[in-house]
C-alpha cells in the first residue's frame, strides 16, 4: 500500500508567504498577474512547507529544481535533488491549490475549475481531438448527453494531467496518447501510445469541492491510500512564525512520516 498526503489550500484566502520561495520563483511570481500570482505563490510556499518536516529543513531551505527528462531544460517536473525519494506535485486552478507527497513513488496531482472545460469542449468540437481524446474517449464523448460533456471532458483531462505529471512527460506527450476508461467508471490507464512501455499507474479521483475537478496518479501497482489535509492552519502558522521572527518559529509538522 502506498499512501499519498495531499493538501488544500484556498489562494485568495493565502497569507504572504513569498518570502519562503527562492529568487527563480519569485522572479517568476513577480512576472504574473495578480490571481495567478497568488495561485503561484501559494502553491510553492505549501510545497515547501510540507516538505520541511521530512527533509528536515526549514521551507525556506527547500530546494527544488525542474528539469525536463528529454531536454535538461528548467522547465520540467519540479522535484527534490537531495531526497530523491520523496516525490511531490504541485498544481492550481481558480482559488484551489493542491500539493501531493508519496514516499518512493512517483506521484502527480490536478485540480481544474469546471470553467476550463469550455477551451477543451470547443477543441475537441473543433476537430483537435488530437490534443485532448483517443478515438475510443472521443467516441464516448460524442455518445454523452449535452449536459455532460463538460464535466466528463474535464475528468479526462485532470486523469491524464495526474498521469503525465506522475511520469515527468508533462505536455510534452499528447494526452491522446493517454486513453483512459470512461468518466463514470472507476478511473484507470486502458491504452497508452506514447514513448515507451504503459506506466504502471493508480489514479483516484479527488474531491475538490463544487465547480472543480481533481485526479491523482501515483506510479506503481500497489494500492494507493489518500490522506487529505486542510492546509489553512500550516500556512497561517508559517506566517505567523515569518511575522514573528526565527526564534519562534517552528517547522511546521506535515503528516507524512
Amino acid at each position: 500500500m502506498t499512501t499519498c498526503h495531499v493538501w488544500w489550500a484556498d489562494a485568495s484566502t493565502a497569507p504572504a508567504l513569498g518570502g519562503l520561495l527562492d529568487r527563480g520563483e519569485q522572479a517568476r511570481a513577480a512576472r504574473l498577474d495578480s490571481p495567478d500570482r497568488r495561485r503561484f505563490v501559494t502553491a510553492h510556499a505549501l510545497a515547501r512547507i510540507v516538505l520541511a518536516s521530512p527533509t528536515g529543513l526549514h521551507p525556506a531551505a527547500v530546494r527544488l529544481v525542474a528539469r525536463c527528462p528529454r531536454c535538461g531544460g528548467a522547465h520540467g517536473k519540479p522535484a527534490l535533488p537531495d531526497h530523491p525519494r520523496l516525490a511531490f506535485s504541485i498544481s492550481s486552478s481558480g482559488r484551489r491549490v493542491v500539493v501531493a507527497l508519496a514516499q518512493a513513488a512517483g506521484v502527480g496531482v490536478d485540480v481544474e475549475r469546471l470553467a476550463s472545460a469550455r477551451v477543451l469542449a470547443a477543441a475537441v468540437d473543433d476537430g483537435a481531438t488530437a490534443a485532448v481524446l483517443a478515438p475510443a474517449e472521443l467516441a464516448a464523448y460524442q455518445a454523452l448527453p449535452e449536459r455532460s460533456r463538460h464535466g466528463a471532458l474535464l475528468r479526462w483531462w485532470t486523469r491524464k494531467e495526474a498521469i503525465l505529471k506522475a511520469t515527468g512527460d508533462g505536455l510534452a506527450v499528447d494526452p491522446a496518447a493517454v486513453e483512459l476508461s470512461a468518466p463514470g467508471a472507476p478511473p484507470a490507464l486502458t491504452g497508452w501510445s506514447g514513448p515507451g512501455p504503459a506506466p504502471r499507474v493508480r489514479l483516484v479521483d479527488l474531491d475538490a469541492g463544487p465547480g472543480y475537478a481533481a485526479a491523482l496518479a501515483v506510479l506503481g501497482s500497489a494500492d494507493v491510500s489518500v490522506v487529505e489535509h486542510d492546509a489553512g492552519p500550516v500556512l497561517r502558522a508559517a506566517a505567523a512564525a515569518r511575522r514573528t521572527g526565527p526564534a519562534s518559529g517552528r517547522r511546521p509538522r506535515d503528516g507524512l512520516r
